[in-house]
Order: C-alpha cells, then structure tokens, then sequence
C-alpha cells in the first residue's frame, strides 16, 4: 500500500537537484573556457580648482545614469544592442569623499567593454560639463586595462537556485496530486469496505432469522418431503415406523371366552396374578423394541431429534386395561 509523501522530502530533493545544477553548470562554463573582461574608466566631476567646494559624486553618478547616454553610445559605437544590455553590464560607482566615479563595463569580448567604457565616460564628461560646468574631465581610460573577471560561481549560483525553485514547484506539486490522489483512493477503499460490511452483517442476520424460522416451524409428521427422503434413503426404517405405529394404535387382542352352559356374565370376574405379569413381560418388549426403533432412526437422521407422536406410554403394575 503506498505511502503519503512528505514535503519535507521534496525540499531536500530540491536542494539536491539545486547543488547537482549548480555544479555542472560551473563545470560546464570552465570546461567551455568561458571568460569575461571588466573594463573601467575613471572620471572627475570637477576641475582642480574647483577640489575644495562641495560636488558629491553621488549626485552625479544619479544623474549619468540615463538612457539616451546609453543610446548614445551604442549608436556612435555601432553596437546593436538594447539598452537593457547594456544596462546589466554597466555599472557607475561613485568613490566615497571624493569627486571621482568609476565607469565600469563587463562583456565577454575585452576590446568591446574597453570601448564601451570610454565612450561612456567621454559623453558623461559632456553632460556634466554642460549640465553643471564644473570642469569635468576623464581622469582614467579603459583602453587595454580590461582585467579577466571570473565570474563561473555567481553563474552557477543563479543557476543552482534557479534550479532548486523550479525543482521545488515542481516537487510541491507532485507531492500534492500523490497525496490527494491516495487520500481520494483511501475514501473509495473504506466506502467499499463499509459497503462490504453492511451487506455481511445484513446476510448473518437474514441466515439468523431464517434458523429461527426453521426451529419454528420443524414439524416432521405429514412432511411428504421427509417421508420421500426417508423412503429412498432408508426403506426399512420407514416401514418399521409404520409397524410401530400400528402396534401403538391397536389394543391387546384378549382371549376368546368360551361360553360354558350357566356362566354368568355379569358376575364380576377374577383374573389371575400370572395373566397379568405375562401381559406386562408382553408389553416391557414391545417398548423395547419402540426405543430401539427411536435410536436407529436418530442413526439414520445424523442425530436429527424426532418426536414421534402417539407413543404409547408404558405400562405400570396394576394398570393393564383388560
């Protein structure tokens, strides 16, 4: 049977499936040779005799920081990029305490960001000097001062976080269909499983009641189906029923009275001690025999009790009916 699933377990597969990007794509770059250059050029905002006086180069710094600069240069350079490019490769830093900011440009062909660099800064100088007039001058060049940037690990960076995000949404998700999948499994199961139930408890007590119907209504005398079975099954056990039956409903046969000349026939009559013990010994086996009769029968049956009716009940000293 399966499992609910953890979403603990989905964020550690994620950092894993995270660190897993991370590393071939650093791996990747360094096996490619991938290289970039950052180029920077430095300018002041203010001439020499202007040092002293307050210029932040912060506020100057804001206000280079302009798209048609950025048009500008791509246009006289003839470089078809826009400027949203050029945008993530530039960089202007002002230098704490001091009228000076840096122009830097990152690009992975050095010549280019050499150029890049420089032409910003000259059209900055422009701006400065026409915006403000404070004597603004390039301070430093980037032409062929372009340094080798490594910058493999910040990329695999990204793309490992990258990754380990796009991992997790997609593991969240899994996790969550599988569980609300089993869990909808899980109610079909138990409602089948009630459904099961139901219906045995229901059967027991159909079987229950149809017993008690058949303990009611158990009546082997004028049952022709019993009476068939016990024919086909056993002849002779029935036939000795029969005998049974016809010895219990006929009366002992007396001895024929011989009319002798001046007997008296109203007169009471004495019977001797000996008729009447010979009558019992006749009846004593005959019940004998009733009862072993009943046992074969209750053989027969596989021990099914049977109450024969009209059993002749045996007879006591001094109770012989002549």
């Amino acid at each position: 049977m399966e499992n609910r699933k953890s979403k603990f377990t989905a964020f550690l597969s994620s950092i894993i499936a995270g660190i897993i990007v991370a590393m071939v794509v650093y791996f990747g770059l360094n096996f490619a040779g991938y290289k970039e250059y950052r180029a920077s050029a430095k300018l002041v905002t203010t001439s020499v005799e202007n040092l002293n006086e307050e210029n932040p180069a912060a506020t100057f710094a804001g206000t280079l920081n302009s798209k048609a600069i950025k048009a500008r240069t791509l246009e006289n350079l003839k470089i078809d990029w826009p400027e949203s490019k050029l945008d993530s490769k530039l960089s202007l830093t002002p230098i704490a305490s001091s009228p000076i900011i840096e122009i830097s440009v990152t690009d992975t062909n050095k010549s280019r960001a050499e150029d890049l660099a420089d032409e910003y800064a000259d059209l900055s100088v422009t701006v400065i000097n026409n915006i403000y007039n404070t004597g603004a001058n390039v301070m430093e060049y980037a032409y062929q001062n372009a340094n080798v940037v490594d910058n493999t690990i910040k990329y695999a960076t990204y793309a490992g976080l990258a990754g380990f995000l796009i991992y997790l949404i997609i593991s969240l998700v899994s996790v969550s269909r599988h569980n609300h999948k089993l869990k909808k499994n899980k109610a079909k199961d138990y409602k089948k499983e009630e459904k099961k139930a139901k219906n045995q408890v229901k059967k027991n007590k159909e079987e229950i009641e149809e017993e008690e119907i058949l303990e009611e209504d158990v009546d082997f005398e004028g049952d022709d189906d019993f009476d068939e079975k016990i024919e086909e099954e056993s002849p002779e056990v029935l036939k000795d029923l029969e005998d049974e039956i016809e010895v219990k409903e006929e009366t002992r046969p007396l001895e024929q009275v011989s009319e002798e000349a001046g007997e008296d026939f109203a007169a009471t009559r004495k019977i001797d001690k000996a008729d009447i013990d010979k009558a019992r010994q006749i009846d004593e086996a005959k019940a004998e025999e009733v009862d072993k009769l009943d046992e074969v029968i209750e053989e027969e049956k596989g021990g099914n009790k049977l109450e024969i009716l009209g059993k002749l009940p045996k007879y006591q000293r001094g109770a012989l009916d002549v």
